[in-house]
C-alpha cells in the first residue's frame, strides 16, 4: 500500500561533502509509542519510544544494509503481536538548560531471533509547528549476535542481512512526534505516534553533521 509519512533524512548542504558520504545502513520506524514522564521541572524528564501493537497505534519499520552483503529486514505493521520484548526500544534523559533541551540515552533494536543492534544517542530537541524534533548523533553502534545466531539480522516479518562482518558504526539519528497539549516537555504524555530514522555510516557522525543539514521531507512508502 501507499503510505505518506514524515521521515528524517539528511540533506546535503555542500554537494561535494554529501557525495563523499555513503550510508552503510539505514532504518526507519513509524507509529512507535512515544511517552514522556516529567521530572522535577518542565523540560526535564524521561522520554521513551517503543514498538507496539494495539488499538491506538501499531508500529511498522525496516532496517536495511546498503553495502556489502546488502539486504532488508522488514517489521510490518502488527509484528509486535505476541512478542515478549519490543523490537525497538529508545530511552532518552531529557534536560533543559541555557535555552537548550538535550536528549541523552540509548537505543536497542532486536531481530526475530534475538540478535541486537545497540547505540548511544546524544542530541538536541526543538519544538516547531506543534511538533517535537530530535536531531542526534548515533555512536558506539554495534550488532551483537544472540547464542546460536547465524550472523543474519532477520526481520520479524521478512528479509534479512548479514552483520557478522561489521564493526563499530556511527551515524545520524532523528525523531519526530506531535506531543499535543503537553507542548515542549511541559507535561506527561503517552501513546504519541513517533517516527524514527537513521543513516549509519563508517565515518564519525560529527563529520557528517558538519557537512550536512538535517531536514524533514515527506515521502511515500510503498509495500
Amino acid at each position: 500500500m501507499n503510505r505518506n509519512r514524515f521521515a528524517a533524512t539528511l540533506i546535503a548542504a555542500v554537494p561535494a561533502v554529501a557525495a563523499a558520504q555513503s550510508a552503510d545502513f539505514t532504518f526507519g520506524w513509524t507509529d512507535l509509542d512515544g511517552t514522556f514522564v516529567l521530572g522535577n521541572a518542565p523540560g526535564d524528564g524521561l522520554f521513551t519510544a517503543t514498538s507496539t501493537f494495539g488499538s491506538a497505534i501499531a508500529s511498522d519499520g525496516n532496517f536495511s544494509r546498503l553495502t556489502g552483503a546488502a539486504g532488508n529486514a522488514e517489521f510490518n505493521s502488527g509484528f509486535e503481536s505476541g512478542r515478549a520484548n519490543p523490537s525497538y526500544a529508545l530511552q532518552l534523559e531529557v534536560s533543559s538548560f541555557g535555552g537548550m533541551t538535550t536528549g541523552v540515552g540509548s537505543l536497542e533494536i532486536l531481530d526475530q531471533d534475538g540478535d541486537s543492534f545497540t547505540a548511544d544517542i546524544n542530541g538536541i530537541w526543538s519544538f516547531n509547528f506543534g511538533f517535537l524534533f530530535f536531531n542526534a548523533e548515533l555512536t558506539d553502534a554495534v550488532f551483537t549476535a544472540a547464542p546460536g545466531s547465524d550472523g543474519n539480522f532477520d526481520g520479524v516479518s521478512s528479509g534479512s542481512f548479514q552483520f557478522d562482518d561489521v564493526g563499530t558504526l556511527e551515524g545520524a539519528f532523528s525523531i519526530l512526534l506531535r506531543p499535543g497539549s503537553a507542548g515542549f516537555f511541559s507535561d506527561d504524555f503517552s501513546v504519541r505516534s513517533t517516527q524514527s530514522d537513521a543513516l549509519i555510516i563508517p565515518t564519525p557522525a560529527s563529520t557528517l553533521l558538519a557537512g550536512l543539514g538535517i531536514g524533514l521531507v515527506t515521502f511515500n512508502r510503498r509495500r
